[in-house]
């Protein structure tokens, strides 16, 4: 079943970065809640977890795509290549869909420029 990106506005880009982060915050924290700030440990066990490893993946994929969603079209096969240097074709036009780039001519030039980057 092929399901079609709804398009990301630059606000709602921007929004969802800060929201994002706090969540990132917000989970890491999450083993931790509910204890007194004198019970918590001097060093967190949680940065070299596998519970810490998964969230701090997971966002920084999430961030990732939605910085690219925020890029300017002129800069985004150049910063696609940094920040999604695995990324396929097919990924670069689930961003481009993302960003409300739908009209195929379009897209085509900008896949064309990720080759030439």
């Amino acid at each position: 079943m092929i399901t079609r990106q709804k398009r990301i506005s630059d606000a709602a880009t921007q929004q969802l970065l800060l929201d994002i982060h706090i969540l990132k915050t917000v989970l890491l924290k999450l083993p931790f809640y509910g204890l007194d700030p004198e019970d918590m440990p001097e060093t967190s066990v949680l940065s070299q977890g596998m519970y810490a490893k998964l969230i701090i993946t997971k966002t920084t994929q999430i961030e990732g795509i939605l910085k690219l969603v925020a890029t300017p079209e002129d800069m985004l096969a150049e910063r696609f290549h940094i920040l999604w240097p695995s990324g396929l074709a097919a990924d670069l036009q689930m961003i481009l869909n993302l960003k409300g780039i739908v009209r195929r001519q379009d897209q085509q030039r900008i896949l064309d420029s990720l080759g030439s980057v």
